[in-house]
């Protein structure tokens, strides 16, 4: 699943990453089934607003969907967030061929849209009221 349908080279990843306030990781999985590996890449920079952050890529390999591990990504950046002292989280998502399930991942994880034009929606999200949907029990399946 990629949020933006934005294809990143190394050069631009290492470029995001070295950002001043820019928040960026990777998500391993471990579960019942097996070893996963890397299944998630999150890059965000700072917003030109002021006390906002930018989710510039959301990447989330399609072997873990339904496994509600977006919901635990989220929390931990939730809580990465607010200690960096950004209140707003802002994303775009472009709706393309390839991305059909991230369609509602904003929704879902209750983002407020701010506008929609063709196939492109945008959201932000006040970070400190943010509730993010089953985390007490995403909380018990997942280590943060």
């Amino acid at each position: 699943m990629n949020l933006r349908l934005v294809r990143h080279d190394e050069k631009s990843i290492n470029n995001i990453s070295k950002t001043k306030n820019s928040v960026n990781f990777l998500v391993e999985m471990k579960d019942d089934f097996g070893d996963h590996g890397i299944v998630s890449l999150l890059m965000l920079k700072e917003y030109k607003e002021k006390n906002g952050a930018f989710l510039d890529t959301f990447l989330m390999s399609c072997r873990v969907l339904g496994r509600d591990m977006e919901s635990m990504i989220f929390i931990k950046l939730k809580q990465d967030l607010l200690k960096m002292g950004y209140n707003t989280l802002y994303a775009k998502f472009i709706s393309g061929e390839r991305n059909t399930p991230a369609t509602k991942l904003l929704d879902n994880l209750n983002f407020d849209v701010d506008k929609h034009e063709k196939n492109i929606t945008y959201y932000s999200v006040d970070i400190k009221s943010w509730k993010i949907n089953n985390s007490n029990e995403i909380k018990k399946i997942y280590k943060l």
